[in-house]
């Protein structure tokens, strides 16, 4: 198992316009100095990027389309276990404390879960856990029990949401994720408050790519 330094920049290796094509991204990412985490989709793809870099720290995750969109690792406890076995060091995944989500996994202290897992959180889930009503107390819990990371998966340039978690769960991991653009944006996720930054669309996905050059978004990076 890898292991994950407390803070740096994580690379988001899930290509939504080039669907195909991971592993070449995994391969071209997965040694870049100062990349402290791959996130990686599929379990074919785990494997892979296990096979590649077998020192890297992996966070693994699978989406599974509902109908409406694709969730992620929505049956935690069993995708986790076949995610972890592929080889990831920690799991991604949503709705970890929605009611009827994943049933059954809840203790008093936490939830009893065999491996490290990052929660990516929408909005109402910060401001659910922010107002009390999420019970914080089960969140410290995880956090005890499991190594966990609160990640702003669903909420493009949360810096406030950073600022407001690392207020409220002081020793906890926090990830600054969605819509980060640049370097200057990674610097205010870590000034906000976040252990770690993660990276996708900016650099993976090419009609972003070319749309912020062709804006100028670079210029001044």
């Amino acid at each position: 198992m890898a292991n994950l330094p407390p803070n740096g920049l994580i690379v988001s290796c899930y290509l939504e316009s080039m669907k195909g094509a991971e592993r070449d991204f995994i391969s071209a990412v997965a040694h870049v100095p100062g990349v402290v985490a791959l996130r990686v989709e599929g379990i074919d793809n785990i494997e892979f990027a296990r096979r590649i870099a077998p020192d890297q720290f992996i966070i693994g995750l699978v989406k599974q389309f509902d109908g409406f969109r694709n969730i992620i690792t929505p049956d935690l406890l069993s995708m986790g276990r076949e995610i972890i076995h592929a080889g990831a060091d920690m799991v991604a995944a949503e709705n970890i404390l929605a009611p009827g989500i994943h049933p059954g996994y809840y203790r008093e202290d936490g939830i009893n879960i065999p491996f490290a897992v990052m929660w990516d959180m929408n909005q109402d889930e910060v401001l659910h856990i922010q107002d009390h009503s999420g019970d914080p107390a089960r969140v410290r819990g995880m956090a005890r029990e499991n190594s966990i990371i609160l990640a702003t998966t669903f909420t493009p340039k949360a810096f406030d949401q950073v600022v407001a978690l690392r207020k409220q769960f002081p020793d906890v991991p926090i990830n600054l994720e969605g819509g980060i653009d640049d370097c200057r944006e990674v610097l205010l996720g870590y000034e906000a408050g976040a252990n770690y930054v993660t990276i996708g669309k900016a650099i993976n996905d090419p009609v972003t790519i070319i749309n912020n050059l062709l804006k100028g978004k670079y210029a001044n990076t």
